[in-house]
């Protein structure tokens, strides 16, 4: 079994493939190039990517009141490495992302490219790199970086200098993130620690402390994560703080059950899902009021004048101390289908103390493996909040295409 909690997302029941990319193999001992002969060294060029097409409907997501949305989304992704024969690599990943929304997220980008030059036991990277701390903090986030790191068969350390408000224009200064990572990975026993230093460019600077554990006993997994914050970060005027525990039980051999509870407190919030649907999720239906644990975000905090003298609605984020707990499970039906099933429970209060409220929700999930490299799913979240005058209801239909 998977240890959970430093890699993945904890007690997330859905299964993923293992997606392997092609590989070309292209060996020269020159190359003609305008009527000159040029020596080339041998290149490994891989390539792979995926693709998936979203039909959703959406009742009552957009700030948290009644609304009703059904919408389609498609994206297509390459992914590219070229090895030299010294082992010095590139990789870049390229996204053709339709918005439905019409976002910023739409259109043609790269999601990451970088280049890693291997030195023995010590390797470092370059560009738009997606870096990752533990699960709660700096979990994927793809920034211009420049990382040094050395490895052995159990330790690595990293040193990561990360431009975190990068401005191409002269006159407006960049913030900077330092960032030092130890990772032990060791017949099943994994411990992340790490130290973010945030120089912002406007603000106090700040320190984000992370550590997380995980253990994979007798089948049965276990993680433990924890992170301080400065309050310099957390804007709240105290030290936020926030942690998870989950287990993980097998039960038979097609099946498992893990059973999530934690925290958050002054203004600290989770970077990545811990594995329900709607509250701290990372699914199709999740909503993104409720996404990241620890604040309540995209719902109407006041109204402002805008040029015209018209009042309008201001949407941001409030942050909330959250105490939650629940169940993920999953089972394999056959080979090729799955199911999977969440239940959880928050209590959230604003950290000013202004309101305090509680939110449940279920979730289902069942996936379909059409072909090795094609796969199908239906997901459904419902999740009630006591202060809202409307529940949330989300379904998702998807196909997937891995190459």
């Amino acid at each position: 079994m998977e240890v959970l909690g430093i890699r993945g997302y904890p007690g997330k029941q859905f299964k993923k493939r293992r997606k392997k990319m092609k590989k070309i193999i292209a060996t020269a001992a020159g190359l003609m190039l305008t009527g000159a002969m040029v020596s080339t060294a041998v290149a490994d060029i891989e390539f792979g990517g995926d693709s998936r097409v979203r039909y959703y409907y959406l009742a009552n997501y957009a700030n948290l009141m009644d609304s009703d949305d059904t919408h389609a989304h498609s994206r297509v992704r390459l992914k590219m490495k070229g090895t030299t024969e010294s082992g010095a690599y590139a990789k870049a990943r390229l996204k053709w992302n339709v918005d439905p929304m019409g976002g910023d997220s739409a259109g043609l980008k790269f999601d990451y490219a970088y280049l890693g030059v291997p030195m023995g036991d010590f390797e470092f990277q370059g560009g738009h790199i997606p870096t990752h701390v533990t699960t709660m903090v700096e979990d994927d986030v793809d920034r211009e970086s420049f990382i040094v790191s050395y490895s052995d068969e159990v330790n690595n350390f990293s040193f990561i200098y990360e431009f975190a408000e990068d401005d191409d224009s002269p006159d407006n200064e960049d913030g900077y993130n330092y960032i030092a990572r130890y990772e032990m990975d060791n017949d099943g026993v994994n411990f992340v620690t790490g130290v973010i230093f945030s120089d912002p460019a406007e603000g106090d600077s700040g320190v984000t402390v992370a550590a997380a554990f995980a253990h994979d006993l007798g089948g049965v997994s276990y993680s433990i994560d924890y992170a301080f914050v400065d309050d310099a970060i957390t804007g709240t005027g105290n030290n936020g703080h926030m942690g998870y525990a989950t287990v993980s039980v097998p039960t038979g051999a097609a099946g498992s059950v893990s059973f999530i509870a934690g925290m958050t407190k002054d203004g600290a919030m989770m970077d990545a899902p811990v594995g329900f649907t709607m509250i701290g999720g990372d699914t199709a239906v999740t909503p993104g009021a409720t996404a990241n644990v620890g604040a309540i975000q995209e719902i109407v905090i006041g109204q402002e004048q805008d040029e015209e003298g018209n009042l309008v609605d201001v949407v941001g984020a409030i942050p909330v101390d959250t105490w939650f707990a629940g169940i993920s499970a999953s089972y394999e039906v056959s080979e090729k289908s799955s199911i999977g099933m969440t239940a959880a429970y928050a209590d959230m209060e604003e950290v000013d103390g202004n309101a305090d409220f509680s939110a449940w929700e279920v979730g289902f999930n069942y996936t379909y493996a059409i072909a090795e490299d094609v796969e199908t799913f239906v997901q459904l979240g419902y999740m009630d909040i006591d202060e809202a005058e409307d529940s949330q209801f989300g379904f998702a239909w998807g196909l997937d295409v891995s190459f």
